[in-house]
């Protein structure tokens, strides 16, 4: 499933976030563990190995990256804020998900759950009887 555009800008600012979260200190331990080294931790583990990480970027690029999370956080808020006014315009106008017929406003009982799922569960199909086949006769047809 390929994702689409509006989820992937709803996701932007939680990534560039963490990947400053991330770098905002100027030098951290990280620790390689496992027995081949394919996992990170930031704390110690029995057979790890440190490594030290430094943020190599400048002050005017960590700056860029906050301007860009801002931005991007604030297209993000602008977007969720245009699909709730859709959503309510939906509602009022009686179209969208809720209006679809046979979709419930709220979750059914446990028990009136269980005796739907028994009035639609499939019955097994009786086995299928195997035809008798038939033995090819040794008579000749010579004469």
């Amino acid at each position: 499933m390929k994702p689409s555009l509006p989820r992937l800008l709803k996701l932007s600012p939680a990534l560039c976030a963490l990947s400053l979260l991330t770098a905002t200190a100027a030098e951290s331990t990280v620790y390689r563990c496992g027995p081949q080294g394919n996992h990170y931790s930031q704390l110690p583990c029995q057979d790890g190995r440190a490594l030290t990480l430094d943020d190599a970027r400048s002050e005017a690029q960590r700056s860029a990256a906050e301007r860009s999370i801002q931005r991007d956080q604030a297209l993000a808020d602008r977007l969720r804020e245009e699909r709730h006014e859709r959503e309510a315009g939906y509602a009022t106008a009686g179209r969208g998900p809720g209006a679809i017929r046979g979709v419930p406003a709220e979750q059914p009982s446990a028990s009136r759950l269980a005796d739907w799922q028994r009035a639609n569960a499939t019955k097994p199909k009786p086995a299928k009887k195997q035809k008798k086949q038939k033995q090819p006769s040794l008579t000749s047809a010579s004469g």
